[in-house]
């Protein structure tokens, strides 16, 4: 096989992003929202405190990830980066999923209104 075949076929493609993927950036989290259901959170204490107790520990663990991942990465623990990468999408996975069995009638998210 000659040398070009070889670079060609080992060449990363760079495609541009389609529409899901860039609608999927668009529906990130961003701080304010973090902000708003930390608010929302914090006056609903009384009324909901286990919707307050779970949000925590969601970004108690994002916050781990977000620590974890660099500290593994330079010190090469292999396992202890995969385990910490997936919890820095945390947040906005555990929103698109209250909103999903929200919408599906399976639980009840009152919180929803603070993301706008």
């Amino acid at each position: 096989m000659r040398r070009e075949d070889r670079l060609h076929r080992n060449a990363v493609c760079f495609r541009p992003w389609t529409s899901a993927q860039r609608r999927k950036l668009h529906d990130a989290m961003t701080l304010e929202q973090l902000h708003d259901l930390k608010l929302w959170h914090q006056r609903h204490l009384r009324e909901r405190p286990v919707e307050k107790h779970a949000w925590d520990a969601v970004l108690t663990l994002w916050l781990t990830g977000w620590v974890g991942w660099p500290a593994a990465f330079l010190i090469h623990v292999g396992w202890a980066v995969v385990l910490c990468l997936p919890l820095l999408f945390l947040p906005g996975s555990y929103v698109r999923l209250r909103r999903r069995l929200h919408r599906a009638g399976v639980l009840r998210c009152d919180w929803m209104a603070a993301l706008g």
